[in-house]
């Protein structure tokens, strides 16, 4: 913290730390990092400590029936692909709009979790709206 920012205003930081959350970041096209080209990134969370989120707009080459059965779990019959999330591993993430499955709430109607105890009753919801993602950017 600067010299002449005043202890009132840790307030407004953490606000404006919390403004990333829920946004999209567009890459710009100049932008020549092969892990972020032509992406669309969606902000989960962002506070002081640090910030992840998703990549939209990268399917991965498997389904989730496919990986469902690489974790060694019952086949699911779900063709919906895997999205790459981002070069940083991690466990899988599920962005979804069922609240009560939720870690936390990315914007209103929209949620997040990690748990797969969620992501098993995502997938036995036939009108399910849920996108899952293999890794994230951090």
């Amino acid at each position: 913290m600067s010299a002449n920012r005043k202890p009132e205003n840790l307030a407004v930081m953490r606000y404006e730390m919390k403004l990333l959350t829920g946004k999209l970041l567009v890459a710009s096209p100049q932008l020549r990092d092969p892990n972020f080209a032509q992406t669309v990134v969606l902000m989960i969370q962002h506070e002081s400590q640090g910030a992840f989120g998703v990549i939209l707009n990268r399917p991965g080459d498997k389904t989730i029936d496919e990986v469902w059965q690489l974790l060694g779990k019952e086949s699911c019959d779900c063709q919906q692909n895997v999205y790459v999330g981002g070069p940083v591993p991690g466990p899988l993430i599920a962005l979804h709009t069922v609240e009560s499955l939720s870690d936390q709430q990315v914007f209103p109607g929209l949620y997040a979790t990690a748990q797969m105890s969620a992501f098993d009753e995502l997938l036995s919801q036939p009108e399910g709206d849920f996108r899952i993602f293999s890794g994230h950017a951090g």
